[in-house]
């Protein structure tokens, strides 16, 4: 799919290209059988416990139990229904989902506490796939945090972050392949080793073993560059202020003053979220937006996504029908990425990364630049003030124990699906 975009841009076959890169991936990282990881991963002290080997093998293969009642092929089991094998998003029942499962591969996650741009951190993978998300097809497996199912976790994890740095890799080399070698005039028969002119494969190395070496560094330091970030990623969580009043918020409620202020800052021109949002939060801005993974093979190329006879190319690589992402109709409740004031206020400060939801200013002080941490903790009491719902509803979409328990009995499956809004 990413091969077919980079064919629309460069105007120039990659299918010697794909088949070069794949034969280049199974040999770092094996098969969805049989995966390992790299030597640069597996030797850098750096990067050690980012991703452990024994746990990466039984999150992948067949699905399978061994005598002592481990499972084995968890992810098989559990994930690739939606995100496919690859972790490609394209799994065989992501087509009657809205929004589509996630792709791995671009390594853009919406949810999570770091920064626009940043990987997530362990954390934030871990609260998706055991909160799943409200209103989308992704499930909750709440069972995982008990300590029986925790290597099950823990396998889970390891694996998301291995097929997203694997695809990551994928992505880089064939864009290099598209800009920096010479595929153009490819048959689409095969590898050319000759002076290093092509991606080349690890079978053909002693044909051009110089070039082979060059590459072979060049393609380690794409690995160590993308595994690095999802090693820091921790390091990069924000310190969330305390809200104001915190002590007076214990014993009363939000105060007033604190949600009208919000409310200007939701119609103002800093934060502007009106204008997507709609007045007071109740939906009815722009429709025709869509997500950075839809972008990328059709506004970017100048194509309509709405135009299927244009995009044909690109339904034949596997690609699903575009979507449009209205923004959040803010007065449902139960938000995706949760809905605690402190996740809340996370959203605001570091937008939703794949989105058109964007990233405020953090400034110290008040100015038309940005937004203080006070006044992210009044758009955050504003926010919450919106839910039009009553009492029980606002209480079963909640993400509390009360409220999981209730998602459970399906009480709440009509107000959290039939909304079809989306962030």
């Amino acid at each position: 799919m990413f091969a077919a975009q980079l064919e629309q841009e460069f105007d120039q076959p990659l299918a010697a290209a794909e088949s070069d890169v794949q034969a280049i991936l199974v040999d770092l990282f094996g098969t969805p059988d049989a995966p390992r990881l790299p030597a640069t991963i597996a030797e850098d002290p750096s990067l050690a416990g980012l991703i452990d080997p024994e746990r990466l093998v039984r999150a992948a293969g067949a699905v399978s139990s061994d005598r002592d009642g481990a499972h084995v092929g968890l992810y098989r089991e559990h994930c690739s229904a939606c995100h496919g094998i690859s972790g490609d998003g394209r799994g065989p029942a992501a087509l009657f989902q809205n929004p589509y499962p996630r792709d791995y591969r671009a390594g853009v996650f919406k949810y999570k506490s770091t920064p626009r741009g940043a990987k997530p951190t362990r954390e934030d993978l871990a609260d998706t796939i055991v909160h799943g998300l409200p209103g989308t097809g992704m499930p909750a497996f709440e069972l995982l945090v008990e300590d029986e199912h925790r290597d099950d976790l823990e396998g889970l994890l390891d694996y998301v972050v291995y097929l997203s740095i694997r695809g990551e890799l994928e992505r880089r080399l064939l864009l290099a392949a598209a800009t920096e070698f010479d595929y153009a005039s490819d048959s689409g028969e095969g590898s050319s080793a000759e002076l290093g002119d092509r991606l080349i494969r690890p079978a053909d190395h002693d044909s051009a073993a110089a070039a082979y070496a060059e590459q072979a560094e060049w393609i380690a330091g794409e690995i160590r560059e993308i595994a690095t970030e999802w090693a820091t990623a921790d390091e990069q969580v924000p310190t969330i202020p305390p809200q104001p009043d915190a002590e007076e918020r214990l014993t009363r409620s939000t105060p007033p003053k604190s949600i009208a202020l919000g409310r200007e800052l939701f119609h103002g021109q800093i934060a502007n979220c009106s204008s997507c949002h709609g007045v007071d939060g109740a939906g009815g801005g722009p429709l025709a937006d869509y997500d950075d993974w839809t972008k990328e093979w059709t506004t970017q190329l100048g194509l309509d996504p709405r135009d299927r006879e244009k995009l044909e190319p690109f339904f034949d690589a596997g690609a699903l029908p575009p979507r449009p992402l209205p923004a959040r109709r803010l007065t449902l409740g139960g938000f995706r990425g949760g809905s605690s004031p402190e996740e809340i206020y996370l959203r605001i400060l570091h937008g939703i990364d794949g989105t058109p939801m964007p990233a405020i200013n953090l400034v110290e002080e008040e100015s038309a630049t940005g937004l203080t941490s006070t006044q992210i903790w009044q758009l955050v009491d504003y926010v919450l003030s919106l839910d039009d719902r009553d009492d029980v509803a606002r209480d079963d979409v909640a993400r509390d124990d009360g409220a999981r328990d209730a998602v459970a009995r399906g009480e709440v499956a009509a107000v959290v699906f039939e909304s079809g809004a989306k962030r």
